[in-house]
């Protein structure tokens, strides 16, 4: 082959691979923005949860003597997750979300210190051991993230503790 055809042939590969390096490269960026929008609604969501202490528990001051309550902090969770995520009460997106398809809550968890501290939950839907050092809500979410032209599934994990609420 001649140095012409060689010229030729690597300008045309460059002509095919810069354009599809540049359409993933702005397809991941969609996806990463999305998926850091679906991580900030849960954060909200979970905090809200675990503010959701039985007023009782917190005479003594001391955050190891929180109670979560589960009913509250779920309800807590579903509202503000479903108002950050642009979702109906059923989880269904609404059309200005950036979920394009129903979030799936694989976990929802509150730990109220019955088995003492530290405690460690083994997570069987995820797999993932997580160590409780207070009251806390643990939630893993599951959802399918639309880039541009392509579609993830993610499976994110939280933790939020009633420490929040101390001064320790």
């Amino acid at each position: 082959m001649n140095e012409r055809g060689d010229i030729n042939i690597v300008v045309l590969i460059l002509a095919l691979l810069l354009p599809i390096t540049f359409l993933y490269s702005v397809d991941m960026t969609a996806y990463v923005s999305k998926t850091n929008m679906l991580k900030s609604a849960i954060n909200r969501g979970i905090e809200a949860a675990t503010m959701q202490v039985i007023p009782d528990s917190l005479a003594t001051g001391n955050p190891l003597d929180f109670k979560i309550d589960p009913v509250l902090a779920r309800q807590a969770f579903d509202k503000l997750f479903e108002l950050n995520a642009f979702l109906n009460n059923d989880y269904t997106p609404q059309s200005n979300s950036f979920l394009k398809t129903k979030p799936e809550i694989l976990t929802f968890y509150v730990y109220d210190g019955s088995n003492g501290y530290p405690y460690t939950y083994y997570d069987n839907v995820t797999k993932n051991t997580i160590t409780f050092k207070y009251p806390s809500v643990y939630v893993a979410v599951k959802a399918n993230i639309l880039g541009l032209f392509s579609t993830r599934t993610v499976i994110i994990n939280r933790l939020s503790s009633a420490e929040l609420l101390s001064k320790y």
